[in-house]
């Protein structure tokens, strides 16, 4: 399966039809036998002035045969965790039921991004990226500051996830849930396994006493190059990439899902140019996951891969959707040299 998720706002997808449908049946026609393409619409639970253009845009996309998955937004941001999960809990599920009336079960689903807020990521990302003693510890201070209340949420906002997948299990459509991206260097696992759990964001296949081991079921890994190579001052394309693939590797034990990207930049994520600037990183770390075995592939986002700078369609859109279709694993040992 592979997936592509919509950052900018659903005025754009209809804005920019014509050039989308065209992207999306090129790679639909181009997977192979045994993938499928699917499409992460957002939608707000805060409020429903779009609904009816979710509801729109869903239908387009299946009328061409595409799958749709919906992924539920807070006042803007995508982020699930301990301090958006009750007001996601509230407010998602009747809006589902009243989406699933409209929609096909069959080809529909829910995308959830279990996330830290976008605070205290700036702050865990500030301590790891500062120059210097003393922009480490500006750093450091921002996220300990919020510890204490950090633990306190942790413990109420994890009943609240509970109920949540609890909740959405029961439903017919499938879930999918991303996986925090490493908050500290990947050889700290147990470090970066308290981190995330005092940002908000357990990691969700940790939590043994759910069902099947794993909070809402599968987990995609947020296993963005771009994004990690902005954070750690990664020197080159080839150091981010093996990053990638460390990352990647390390989840792979435990899920057939992944996440890359991403090609557009994320609302209320503070990071500037942590997007793939070349079509060829892309197929790189996408020959890569498949390469691994990853039978899941979310790309972050379908906006991304055809509109560039002023949201108008990228001169070299061919390229990219073509970074896509064509990663094969046949060159996969080429990859990293």
């Amino acid at each position: 399966m592979l997936r592509f998720t919509w950052e900018r706002g659903l005025d754009h997808f209809n804005a920019h039809w014509p050039a989308l449908v065209h992207a999306v049946r090129t790679i639909d026609t181009g997977l192979g036998a045994g993938w499928s393409l699917r499409v992460a619409l957002p939608f707000e639970v805060d409020d429903h002035v779009d609904d009816a253009l979710v509801v729109q845009t869903a239908r387009r996309l299946a009328g061409i045969g595409v799958g749709i998955d919906l992924a539920p937004r807070v006042s803007g941001l995508r982020a699930l965790n301990t301090t958006t999960a009750a007001a996601m809990h509230a407010r998602l599920l009747p809006v589902l039921g009243a989406m699933m009336e409209q929609l096909s079960s069959s080809s529909s689903g829910v995308l959830l991004h279990l996330e830290p807020s976008a605070q205290q990521l700036t702050a865990a990302w500030t301590a790891r990226r500062g120059e210097g003693v003393a922009a480490k510890l500006r750093g450091l201070s921002s996220t300990v500051a919020g510890m204490a209340s950090a633990v306190w949420m942790a413990r109420q906002g994890r009943r609240d996830l509970t109920e949540l997948a609890h909740d959405l299990r029961a439903l017919p459509w499938p879930v999918l849930a991303t996986s925090p991206p490493p908050l500290l260097p990947l050889d700290t696992i147990a470090g970066s396994t308290a981190l995330h759990w005092l940002l908000g964001c357990p990691e969700p296949s940790l939590w043994a006493d759910d069902v099947d081991g794993a909070l809402f079921g599968p987990t995609a890994a947020l296993c963005f190059a771009p994004l990690w190579a902005t954070v750690v001052g990664a020197r080159d394309r080839v150091e981010q990439h093996r990053a990638l693939t460390l990352w990647a590797a390390r989840h792979r034990e435990k899920s057939h899902a992944v996440c890359v990207g991403p090609l557009s930049a994320l609302a209320g994520v503070d990071v500037d140019n942590a997007v793939y600037v070349s079509p060829a990183h892309l197929r790189q770390d996408v020959q890569a996951v498949r390469a691994l075995g990853f039978t899941d592939i979310t790309v972050t986002s379908l906006d991304g891969l055809v509109l560039g700078a002023g949201d108008v369609v990228r001169d070299d859109v061919d390229a990219w959707v073509a970074a896509v279709v064509d990663s094969g694993v046949s060159d996969v040992a080429a990859v990293a040299a």
